[in-house]
């Protein structure tokens, strides 16, 4: 079986890929203003999560960790986006 390709929403844009990374990696492309770009996704990651919520979670509770795979940290990056109203995940129950 394999995954259909999930979506994320944010800001009025729809952003589909088949993996949590591709999603976030086409989100570091359209941050005009993120100064690492081709960087590791631990860095976008962070970067974003600090530049959008800079108050709101503790940074001990970010769980970024670095030896997290990079699609483990991509989905966790996006469900704590739609945690925190700043976008909503969808499609990545559903099967083919």
């Amino acid at each position: 079986m394999r995954q259909s390709a999930m979506e994320f929403h944010t800001g009025g844009i729809k952003y589909r890929g088949d993996s949590a990374v591709e999603i976030v990696r086409t989100l570091e492309r359209d941050a005009f203003d993120y100064p690492y770009r081709g960087g590791t996704l631990w860095q976008f990651l962070l970067w974003s999560l600090l530049k959008q919520i800079p108050d709101g979670i503790p940074l001990s509770e970010l769980g970024l960790s670095e030896r997290l795979n990079e699609e483990t940290l991509a989905l966790g990056y996006l469900f704590l986006c739609e945690q925190y109203g700043l976008g909503k995940v969808s499609g990545i129950a559903e099967r083919v």
